[in-house]
């Protein structure tokens, strides 16, 4: 398996899970690999893991029955013990990110000016391992909206990020913090936002309604034009102020209530890191807006340190870029690029299956220019021919 690989799923979570399973038979080997260690460093017999994976199920089975469904549905699949591939899943539970790690960049760009296009990015860091196990994730559930992810082989969920049929789009940065407690993790709640929102402020509502992990930020975007950020830890959600039309999260809390929280010390390597990224991608976004960028990825494929956001592998980093997204939520368009994106080859892919999947940037905007045509009546299309009328931004 390698690159990436799009999953159809319909149904429960049983049926989403056995898709799953099916479509990344390839990667049973690295999966292996990657849960053995993960049961090394949290043996299942010893008892505080035990009594965790417990806990966790029956949070999950109270709270997130299609979250479990899905994993007890591929366990069989990679033949893998469903608890295992559970603490695999949950490994960030028991033992944060290493210090050393980087972790993942987002950010959101507001519509409200209706001459600028919103969008939701994220940069992918994490294990090199799981390069060539991504996924896009395509899911029409028995209950609730219709989404796409880009996702993990022997995931559930929403294990990154994802947009749903109404153009709510969400994305997801660890961070190592001491507010955490048995609760619904991200990937949960992303998919549950996803099959129940519409609206930014309606995925706020929900994560205040419901028991959280803990340990990350949620980046939010609309169709109408909203971006928001959300700190959410097991205690305490906070929903930071926004003064541009753009929102930025890396890999530590700013609020108040949270940011003691954070394990990782503005002084430390990775601490410092997090921040440096921050203030580099608002540093870019800010000069963006006065100059009407329109390269979506521009900011995500920075080298220049301090605060590089797309970092390569030399072999000895624990954390590197494996993926970049780009979710356009009034197009339902998903943009998609697996490695580092100043070299990936992005391709579009709707949320909905259709005729645009896998197209280039290029040839997406001209099908979408051809099918305006051709929609148009013969004076619309005579001036589209010519180029007097069709004036939208390509990104």
């Amino acid at each position: 398996m390698t690159g990436l690989t799009v999953i159809e799923a319909t149904g429960d979570g049983g049926s989403i899970g056995r898709a799953i399973a099916e479509a990344t038979g390839d990667a049973r080997q690295t999966l292996a690999r990657l849960v053995r260690r993960a049961v090394k460093r949290h043996p299942p017999g010893d008892k505080a893991v035990r009594h965790a994976v417990q806990d966790l199920r029956q949070m999950l089975l109270q709270h997130s029955p299609s979250t479990l469904a899905q994993i007890e549905a591929m366990a069989p699949g990679y033949k893998l013990p469903a608890d295992e591939l559970l603490i695999w899943l949950l490994g960030t539970y028991f033992r944060s990110i290493e210090a050393t790690q980087q972790g993942c960049s987002v950010y959101a760009r507001g519509g409200a000016d209706s001459s600028r296009e919103p969008w939701l990015v994220k940069n992918r860091d994490t294990d090199p391992q799981l390069e060539n196990i991504q996924t896009l994730l395509r899911v029409k559930p028995t209950d609730g909206y219709a989404w796409a992810a880009l996702s993990t082989a022997g995931a559930p969920d929403v294990h990154s990020a994802g947009m749903n049929e109404h153009g709510l789009a969400v994305a997801d940065t660890h961070v190592p913090s001491s507010d955490i407690g048995i609760g619904l993790p991200r990937f949960s709640l992303m998919m549950h936002i996803l099959q129940a929102c519409t609206s930014v402020d309606e995925s706020v509502a929900y994560l205040r309604s419901v028991p959280r992990m803990g340990f990350g930020n949620l980046v939010l975007a609309d169709a109408a034009g909203s971006a928001a950020v959300v700190e959410c830890g097991h205690s305490h959600v906070e929903v930071l102020p926004t003064t541009a039309d753009y929102v930025v999260a890396t890999n530590h809390f700013i609020s108040p209530s949270l940011a003691t929280t954070c394990l990782r010390k503005p002084e430390s390597k990775a601490g410092s890191d997090s921040r440096d990224r921050r203030r580099r991608m608002d540093t870019s976004l800010a000069q963006e807006s006065l100059d009407g960028e329109t390269d979506p990825i521009s900011v995500v494929k920075d080298h220049q340190s301090p605060g590089a956001t797309c970092i390569h592998s030399n072999g000895k980093k624990e954390s590197v870029t494996i993926a970049t997204v780009v979710f356009f939520p009034i197009r339902g368009v998903v943009r998609v690029g697996v490695g580092t994106p100043c070299v990936s080859c992005m391709q579009d892919y709707t949320v909905l299956s259709g005729a645009q999947d896998g197209l280039q940037p290029s040839e997406h905007a001209e099908s979408r220019h051809n099918s305006e045509r051709e929609e148009a009546g013969p004076e619309e299309a005579e001036e589209a021919r010519s180029g007097s009328s069709f004036q939208r931004h390509e990104v």
